[in-house]
């Protein structure tokens, strides 16, 4: 069927398919088991990071979701809107914690079948599929907070971007970005291929950049309309926190720390890690776009380069 149809037109039959399926939910309820060991502590006494249960969706319960108030409108959250609207939704439907948590993560757990899914409908039931149904990574972080929803968009993106269904494909990152920001870092290296490929912008190229700002327009404007400080207050907030203990500005200041070394120090601040992890996405963004506008990569492997 093509480099942009699906790589197995009978995936769906064959039982190599249901064996990655079926991979993926055992990595899930490993995952699952792991994190629902949280829900027997009370919360903040350390022992979520002794068990390796940390979750967000247990930590944000009571100050996000138990107190009813519709996120961005009546009350703060910190994740972007669609994840914001889901863990509202979510907690309407649920009167408790240990509910909440197993509904959300039958949710997730289907969204990432669903990337399972998708990822073999474009590669063919192989084991490259492995690299995300079999990832340590699924277990420890598909019921950590809600990533999925974004992740899933973002493959469903590539999916459609492949069968060169571009506004599809254009309002899919658009809906991912409101989910988590991620998916917006693969616009840049995707849109240079494109006119890249046609040697202009053409009506898909266009398409493909309007039906993104489009979806972030349909879910953040109605939001913005309403109360104008509760969605910026969101991304303030996320612009504002410290660098987290598992990234790389974290590392480079407790090193400069133990070290007495300042400037190194300085890297784990606040304002060394903003800047340096701004100038580093921005160098990523730029080199996509221009390793895929003059194809010396492939346009998914230029896309993704922001997203390391």
């Amino acid at each position: 069927s093509g480099h942009h149809g699906l790589v197995q037109q009978g995936f769906w039959r064959d039982n190599r398919t249901w064996l990655l399926v079926g991979i993926t939910l055992l990595v899930l309820v490993a995952g699952f088991l792991v994190k629902a060991q949280c829900l027997a502590f009370d919360w903040g006494e350390g022992r979520e990071f002794e068990h390796y249960c940390y979750t967000d969706v247990q930590a944000l319960y009571n100050s996000h979701v138990a107190p009813g108030q519709v996120p961005y409108v009546q009350g703060f959250n910190e994740y972007p809107p669609l994840t914001g609207l889901l863990m509202y939704v979510e907690g309407q439907l649920t009167p408790n914690i240990g509910a909440y948590f197993v509904l959300n993560s039958v949710v997730m757990a289907l969204l990432a079948i669903g990337v399972t899914l998708m990822l073999t409908a474009m590669v063919g039931p192989s084991k490259r599929v492995l690299w995300w149904a079999l990832a340590p990574s699924l277990a420890f972080y598909a019921f950590y907070n809600w990533d999925l929803v974004a992740v899933a968009f973002a493959i469903a993106g590539v999916w459609a971007y492949r069968k060169e269904r571009f506004v599809l494909a254009g309002a899919l990152f658009g809906f991912g970005s409101m989910a988590n920001l991620f998916p917006a870092f693969l616009m840049p290296g995707l849109g240079m291929a494109l006119i890249a490929q046609r040697r202009r912008l053409d009506r898909d190229g266009s398409g493909f950049g309007l039906a993104f700002f489009a979806a972030v327009v349909v879910v953040a404007l109605p939001l913005f309309l309403l109360n104008s400080s509760g969605i910026i207050e969101s991304y303030r907030f996320q612009l504002a926190r410290e660098s987290n203990l598992e990234t790389l500005w974290y590392a480079l200041g407790h090193l400069g720390r133990l070290f007495e070394w300042d400037w190194l120090a300085a890297m784990g601040d606040k304002t060394g890690a903003s800047i340096g992890s701004g100038l580093f996405l921005l160098a990523s963004i730029v080199a996509a776009a221009i390793l895929a506008g003059l194809r010396r990569l492939g346009a998914l492997e230029a896309a993704c380069i922001p997203l390391f």
